[in-house]
């Protein structure tokens, strides 16, 4: 059976990049790594509304403007990735989920690691991640 998700590719006007450290917990997939906000889908949902909601639960803010970017299949999840512009100031993000949240640039995202002055070192990107970003960045933003 195939699982549903959605993830949000959210940006500002410097080509930043809005990611999330994810938890330290057994039995999540990709644990101590960094990728992008959304989550699961319920059954009476559809992908437009998983996506705004995990962004609702997760960082605390309403997101104007999301659009479909793609619609990726692999490792038994269907992935709906949106994309919108991050048109506030990460000061008002409340993290609902996660260890940390960075915004970085596409040199950041190449080298498929990033720092985290919280977890005080070096975590990696889900792999699936780095290529979302970078085929975001080749299609012109």
């Amino acid at each position: 059976m195939l699982v549903s998700v959605t993830l949000a590719i959210l940006y500002n006007t410097q080509e930043q990049f809005l990611i999330q450290l994810r938890d330290d917990t057994p039995g999540i997939v990709y644990p101590n790594h960094w990728g992008l906000f959304g989550g699961h889908m319920e059954e009476h949902e559809t992908p437009s509304q998983t996506v705004k909601r995990e962004l609702k639960e997760e960082i605390g803010i309403e997101i104007d403007g999301l659009k479909s970017f793609r619609v990726y299949q692999l490792e038994g999840r269907i992935r709906h990735v949106f994309s919108a512009p991050l048109n506030i100031s990460t000061d008002l993000i409340v993290l609902g989920e996660g260890m940390d949240f960075a915004l970085v640039d596409r040199a950041t995202i190449e080298t498929g690691e990033h720092y985290s002055p919280i977890g005080k070192q070096v975590y990696p990107f889900v792999p699936f991640v780095k290529e979302v970003l970078l085929d975001f960045l080749d299609k012109g933003i």
